[in-house]
């Protein structure tokens, strides 16, 4: 757990601080600051489990101490988003009127303030208690550690997972994690370090399959990164057949509320998207630009299509329905006009992976076009997509995998 103690009396705060590391915490789990000002700078960018306060604070270091710097910090706290809230505030002064002046204050938000004694040890044990209390509290897992490098998720076994389970990364064969689910466990081995992996398909196309597929791979192998593969259609004058495509933002474009209007029934359409990781988004800007090695994955195949793959960095929506019709995929560009590629589970993996517990696994979605979602549509292109989709993602963890994954 993480302690700010915000205190301008330097006999006082090391006293605490002794006690403290002697049992209670690292003092790498403790910061301070000595004025007002410092604190709003460290509540901003930390969150702290146990804020400890002195009740007559300077509002700069080189100032005069006045209750009034703390309390208007106390209800910044409270009234601003700006800062981050602590889990837990106790107030700490040896003047008893300046405790009993923001007694009320405390006590209507369930805070406690407390007497500070040069001849008496009392005041530090309450504190000690307090932060063994928080310890004991806080959710185990935002304290767990990752333990698979990579989770590959897959919509289908064929021919998605099938791509995945060609990389070679050591695999081993198929293994039960329940009554229903079989996964691939492997070592991808590359000039950065070894990575382990785990690859299963949730079988049946869709989101909720995926969904929650991607939710027990994440409770099941805490993975750092967990990545959707395997095939989609691209939008005819953004995608090509062969486009690898990581989806930023993905978005499920069924969602809304149906009412009337003008006698017929329209979706008002309420899209909920989710945005690809930071990180995950600058290293593919990077490959993408290195146009040689997307050839060479490319022109080992012989079903390669006649255009040159790209990697692109673009908008994908995710619906329950296969979609074969180009007017209905152009009028989805009301949604977003970049739109460039539409399919049937991304935004289930990924929004699994945006609000799963801690640790929180970084997820995106990557897949390669094999037709253009309109009267054209067909099959002749989907082995040469999953190729692709799983290839660019061995090229990235060789690339990326010290910096990104393990970054």
């Amino acid at each position: 757990m993480k302690l700010l103690l915000v205190d301008d009396n330097p006999r006082r705060y090391n006293r605490l601080i002794e006690a403290l590391v002697r049992t209670h915490l690292a003092r790498s789990d403790i910061d301070i600051a000595s004025c007002a000002m410092d604190a709003r700078s460290r509540l901003a960018d930390t969150k702290y489990d146990l804020l400890v306060i002195d009740i007559i604070l300077p509002l700069r270091a080189d100032e005069a101490p006045s209750e009034s710097h703390s309390r208007e910090l106390l209800e910044e706290i409270c009234e601003s988003d700006t800062l981050i809230r602590p889990g837990q505030i106790v107030g700490l002064s040896a003047d008893a009127n300046a405790i009993a002046k923001l007694s009320d204050f405390f006590r209507e938000r369930l805070w406690s303030a407390i007497a500070y004694s040069e001849v008496s040890d009392e005041w530090m044990t309450q504190i000690a208690n307090c932060v063994d209390y928080l310890k004991g509290a806080s959710d185990p897992e935002d304290s767990a550690d990752f333990d698979f490098d990579i989770a590959i998720l897959c919509a289908l076994h064929e021919p998605e997972l099938r791509e995945v389970i060609r990389l070679p990364w050591a695999w081993e064969p198929a293994r039960p994690i329940d009554s229903q689910t079989f996964v691939h466990e492997g070592v991808a081995t590359t000039k950065n370090g070894k990575f382990r992996v785990v690859a299963a398909a949730a079988g049946r196309m869709g989101m909720t399959a995926s969904a929650l597929m991607a939710a027990k791979m994440i409770s099941k192998f805490r993975p750092r990164i967990l990545v959707m593969t395997g095939i989609c259609g691209g939008i005819r004058g953004k995608a090509q057949i062969g486009d690898v495509v990581l989806a930023d933002p993905c978005w499920d474009w069924q969602s809304g509320k149906r009412v009337k209007e003008g006698g017929k029934s329209v979706l008002k359409m309420t899209p909920h998207q989710v945005p690809c990781p930071p990180e995950i988004r600058t290293a593919f800007e990077q490959m993408r630009a290195d146009k040689d090695a997307l050839a060479k994955l490319a022109n080992t195949r012989d079903d390669r299509p006649p255009n040159q793959p790209r990697i692109l960095v673009e908008p994908m929506a995710t619906g329950s329905a296969v979609l074969a019709d180009a007017l209905f995929t152009d009028a989805l560009r009301e949604q977003h006009k970049d739109l460039c590629a539409v399919e049937m589970e991304a935004y289930g993996v990924c929004y699994a992976g945006s609000v799963a517990n801690k640790p929180r696994p970084a997820t995106f979605a990557l897949k390669a076009v094999c037709d253009l979602a309109d009267e054209e549509k067909n099959d002749l292109h989907q082995n040469f997509a999953a190729y692709m989709s799983a290839r660019v993602l061995a090229a990235f963890v060789d690339q990326f995998g010290a910096t990104v994954i393990r970054g």
